[in-house]
């Protein structure tokens, strides 16, 4: 829980940057956020390190049963958050309707529709 409270303050306080280095310049908005710091990549960098840890002892200063428990705690961790975010990520994006279409693209959509259909009708023979 402290990881996504840090996660969700560094990227709300890096939301200019976000936004600069983007590829059209939109802005990143609040709901984008929040996916980003539910959804975001965990574990592989802290396992690369448990793993370290786990291997080296820290040079001899730690115990190997030491370094197994850090191993083990940062595979929980990191299998915690592939299973629950993974799982209700889509949820999530869902909710905050993220990947709703505006309300133009439901417009063309429906009178790309219409059109079609009308030409169907028009090209099939008269029986």
């Amino acid at each position: 829980l402290i990881a996504m409270v840090v996660r969700l303050a560094m990227l709300m306080a890096s939301k200019p940057l976000l936004s600069w280095l983007s590829a059209d310049g939109s802005e990143v908005s609040v709901p984008d956020v929040l996916v980003m710091t539910w959804g975001g990549l965990r574990g592989a960098l802290g396992l690369a390190l448990a793993i370290q840890v786990s291997k080296d002892l820290a040079g001899g200063r730690i115990k190997p049963e030491q370094g197994g428990r850090v191993l083990f705690y940062t595979g929980g961790l990191a299998c915690l958050t592939l299973v629950v975010n993974a799982v209700t990520c889509p949820r999530l994006v869902s909710y905050l309707g993220i990947t709703r279409p505006s309300q133009v693209k439901l417009w063309m959509v429906s009178n790309l529709h219409r059109q079609l259909e009308d030409l169907f009708t028009q090209q099939l023979p008269v029986a």
